[in-house]
């Protein structure tokens, strides 16, 4: 019963993606909602060990197994993708450039809503375009939130060995 249901909730949570942006494009206030979706894979990985979140509950990865596989040319992921130097880089540069939009917002929430939507939609479609040319995961190579899980996935490790 329980893979059914991770199964059923893999298959269909693209369309909470899809719905975030069509509704998040009327009320901006609904893109702070995407803290959630950068908080839970840190959570659910601190707490299980393991990328949960990326396989089963990601509505980005969900969107890339159920639409984009489809028509994806399902070329090889190049290297440089793979690299830890342009994964943290990446991180980096995201990161950097939230942080400073989130400050010269300087507390107006609809305009904080607008930064986390354009990150959203901006890194979708990205993703989207490498999917359709290499693998239709191919952002999950380099998914910032994939890192933060894989860095906290060792962090629970080496706290449990002692």
């Amino acid at each position: 019963m329980k893979d059914k249901l991770m199964r059923l909730i893999r298959s269909v949570s693209w369309v909470l993606l899809v719905l975030f942006l069509l509704l998040g494009r009327v009320n901006f206030l609904l893109g702070n909602l995407v803290v959630i979706c950068m908080l839970a894979p840190l959570f659910t990985s601190a707490i299980t060990g393991r990328r949960v979140w990326c396989g089963f509950f990601c509505p980005r990865g969900s969107l890339y197994d159920n639409l984009i596989e489809k028509v994806s040319l399902r070329r090889k992921i190049p290297s440089i993708f793979k690299k830890s130097y342009f994964k943290v880089g990446f991180l980096g540069l995201l990161m950097g450039n939230l942080l400073l939009a989130i400050y010269l917002a300087a507390g107006d929430w609809v305009q904080i809503g607008f930064i986390f939507y354009r990150l959203i939609l901006a890194t979708t479609l990205f993703g989207i375009l490498l999917g359709l040319v290499f693998k239709e995961r191919i952002w999950c190579a380099f998914c910032p939130m994939g890192l933060l899980s894989n860095l906290m996935i060792k962090i629970k490790t080496k706290v449990l060995r002692g």
